[in-house]
C-alpha cells in the first residue's frame, strides 16, 4: 500500500493552491490512493492526480507518476505502463529536458511493441501512434531530421496499413497532425516543394471547426 503520510504531506502543500479537474474531488481521489485494494483505481487516481498538478508542478506531478508506476510495474500492466510513460515523457518534453523525454517515450514504445498481438489492440494501436509522433517532434526539437522524418512517416503508414482512416474523428486528428509535422521537418531540411504536397494533405483533412 502506498504510504499515507507521503500522500497527506505532499498534498497539503499542493491542495491550498491547485484546483483539481477531476471528475472526483481531491479527497475522493486521495481515499482512492491510499485506501482502494483495487491496483487499477490506485493507478487511474495516481494519474488523475498528475494530470490535475502537471502544468503548475511538474515535479510532484512526476512523483504521483512514478507511483503509479510501480504499481504498474508490481501488476505487469502494460496498457497502464505505456500510459505513465507517455506521460512522464510529456512532462520532461514540456521542461525541455529532450533527452529525458526521449527516454519515456521509448520505454512507452517498448511496453507496446512487447504485446505481439499490440496492433489488433485498439487501444494500443492509438497510443502506439500518439508516442511514435512525439519521438519524432522529439526529434525534431534536437534537430535530427531525419529520424524525426522516420517516426512521423512511419506513424501515417501504421494508420494507412491498419486501416486507420481519417473519416473517423480521432484518427483524422492524427494524420492533420501528422502531416503538419512532416511539413515542419520539410522548410527546415528547405525541402519546400516536399513541404507544399504535406501542408495540402493537412489542409484537405481540415473541417469547419479547426
Amino acid at each position: 500500500m502506498i504510504n499515507r503520510l507521503f500522500f497527506t504531506l505532499l498534498l497539503l502543500i499542493l491542495l491550498p493552491i491547485v484546483g483539481f479537474g477531476s471528475s472526483l474531488d481531491h479527497d475522493s481521489l486521495f481515499n482512492l490512493i491510499s485506501e482502494s485494494e483495487n491496483d487499477s483505481i490506485r493507478i487511474t487516481a495516481l494519474i488523475n492526480f498528475a494530470d490535475d498538478i502537471d502544468d503548475d508542478y511538474p515535479d510532484s506531478a512526476y512523483i504521483f507518476l512514478e507511483q503509479a508506476e510501480k504499481i504498474a510495474l508490481e501488476i505487469n500492466n502494460k496498457h497502464m505502463l505505456a500510459l505513465i510513460h507517455q506521460k512522464e515523457g510529456k512532462i520532461f518534453d514540456e521542461l525541455n529536458d529532450y533527452a529525458e523525454a526521449m527516454k519515456f517515450f521509448m520505454e512507452a514504445r517498448k511496453d507496446i511493441e512487447s504485446n505481439e498481438f499490440f496492433a489488433e489492440d485498439s487501444i494500443f494501436r492509438v497510443r502506439y501512434v500518439e508516442v511514435i509522433n512525439h519521438i519524432g517532434i522529439i526529434y525534431f526539437k534536437i534537430e535530427k531530421f531525419d529520424e524525426s522524418l522516420e517516426h512521423l512517416n512511419s506513424t501515417i503508414r501504421f494508420l494507412q496499413e491498419h486501416n486507420m482512416l481519417p473519416d473517423c474523428e480521432v484518427y483524422r486528428t492524427m494524420y492533420l497532425k501528422t502531416y503538419i509535422n512532416i511539413g515542419a521537418v520539410n522548410i527546415r531540411t528547405r525541402k519546400f516543394t516536399e513541404s507544399e504536397i504535406n501542408y495540402t494533405k493537412a489542409l484537405a483533412l481540415l473541417d469547419d471547426t479547426d
